[in-house]
C-alpha cells in the first residue's frame, strides 16, 4: 500500500485572536471604561511575531511554513492588511482615551468595530483559502479609511 504525504502545511487563524480579543474589549469598553487599562497594553504582532510568541503550539512551525510559502504578492496584501487592522486598532485606542463620554465611546466603538470585523472576515478568508482568496489590500487605501474615521473623531 502506498504511503501518503503528509499534509502540506496551513496557515492558522490563531494568528486572528490578538484581534478578536482587542475588538470584544473595545465594543465593551463604551459601558466599562475601566478595561482602557487592557487595551492599552494591547500590543500587534506580526504573523511571524505571534507564532514565534506561541511556539509551543503544536501547528505553530506548519504555520510559518504555510505563510513563508506564500506567494510574495500574496504575503504582502496579507501584510497590508494587517498592517491596517493594526493602524484601527491603535487609532481606536487613541480616540477611546480622547472620548468625553460614553456616549462617544459607544460611537467610536461602534465604528471601529464595524470595520475590524469586517478586516477580521478579510483575514480569515485569506488565512481558511490558504492565501487563495486574495485581493491587493492597498494600504494607503485603508490608511486612507481609517483617517477619515480619525477626522470624524476629531483625533486625526
Amino acid at each position: 500500500m502506498p504511503t501518503q504525504a503528509p499534509p502540506a502545511p496551513s496557515l492558522s487563524t490563531d494568528f486572528l485572536n490578538q484581534y478578536n480579543e482587542v475588538l470584544m474589549i473595545i465594543e465593551l469598553v463604551a459601558d466599562d471604561a475601566e478595561l482602557m487599562e487592557t487595551l492599552d497594553e494591547w500590543q500587534p504582532r506580526s504573523y511571524r511575531q505571534h507564532f514565534a510568541k506561541h511556539a509551543q503550539l503544536r501547528f505553530a512551525e506548519d504555520a510559518l511554513k504555510a505563510y513563508e510559502a506564500l506567494a510574495p504578492e500574496r504575503r504582502l496584501a496579507f501584510e497590508n492588511l494587517r498592517l491596517a487592522m493594526d493602524d484601527v486598532v491603535t487609532g481606536t485606542i487613541r480616540a477611546l482615551k480622547q472620548a468625553g463620554d460614553v456616549e462617544e465611546r459607544a460611537t467610536i466603538a461602534a465604528t471601529a468595530s464595524s470595520l475590524l470585523r469586517r478586516m477580521i472576515e478579510a483575514a480569515a478568508s485569506f488565512i481558511r483559502t490558504e492565501g487563495r482568496d486574495w485581493r491587493s489590500f492597498s494600504y494607503a487605501e485603508m490608511q486612507g479609511t481609517i483617517d477619515r474615521l480619525m477626522a470624524r473623531w476629531g483625533r486625526g
